[in-house]
């Protein structure tokens, strides 16, 4: 019985939470990275689409995600600046 093989990559796959519809462009864009990175890595890479509520719902995922590195947040100015200035209070800056 042969040994068993060992895994070689991270135990779990990257996740790109985007806050935007599937098909939009940033969606578009979001998957050309996610499948380059995919290619260049050996590594499988997950685009998860969380739109609404002004791209606080995606925000919100990323920053409420286990602390692993595996989950990052693709995102327009929109969440990461305008958003601290239309908002009094955001769910994800604290």
């Amino acid at each position: 019985m042969p040994p068993p093989r060992r895994r070689t990559g991270p135990p779990n796959p990257s996740v790109f939470i985007a806050s935007f519809a599937a098909g939009s462009a940033p969606d578009i864009v979001c998957r050309v990275i996610a499948e380059h990175l995919n290619r260049a890595l050996g590594q499988q890479i997950l685009v998860d689409n969380r739109p609404g509520a002004s791209n606080v719902l995606g925000a919100q995922a990323v920053a409420r995600a286990t602390p692993d590195g595996y989950t990052f947040f693709f995102a327009t100015t929109a969440a990461l600046v305008t958003n601290s200035y239309t908002f009094k209070k955001l769910p994800y800056d604290r």
